[in-house]
């Protein structure tokens, strides 16, 4: 019997690093899809309501907030959901009427817990994809 525990310790001690990055990697990624889903939700907004949406992104306490001329549509904290950090190249993102996004420069977010990373970048026009 203690032969067995002993293999199983030594098993459970290999596998954990791996189980951990494989969290680690759900985690960001979830986040990644959490936040280009409220993009896609800000840019329906603002066609389906012609006015302007932004998403307002606070990298420090993590957490997106969609907008509607004030009115809050959805905000997101992706700290607590997904305990992931995150990193922003700019702090908003304007969808105007017609749903093109307004600003000079794509939006990048990284989200990474542990060694994952995963990225989401808004261009200009206001189109979500998957970035590297």
């Amino acid at each position: 019997m203690l032969i067995v525990l002993v293999v199983v310790a030594l098993v459970l001690g290999a596998a954990l690093p791996a189980i951990k990055r494989g969290f680690d990697r759900l985690a960001t990624r979830a986040a990644a899809s959490d936040a280009a889903t409220a993009f896609s939700v800000a840019r329906a907004s603002a066609i389906a309501s012609a006015r302007q949406t932004t998403v307002r992104i606070d990298s420090t306490g993590r957490i997106m907030v969609l907008d509607s001329r004030g009115d809050t549509v959805l905000a997101r904290a992706l700290a607590r959901l997904h305990r992931v950090a995150v990193a922003a190249t700019r702090r908003e993102m304007i969808y105007t009427p017609v749903g093109l996004g307004f600003g000079g420069a794509n939006l990048r977010l990284v989200f990474t817990r542990g060694r994952a990373a995963d990225t989401i970048v808004v261009s200009r026009e206001g189109r979500v994809r998957r970035g590297k």
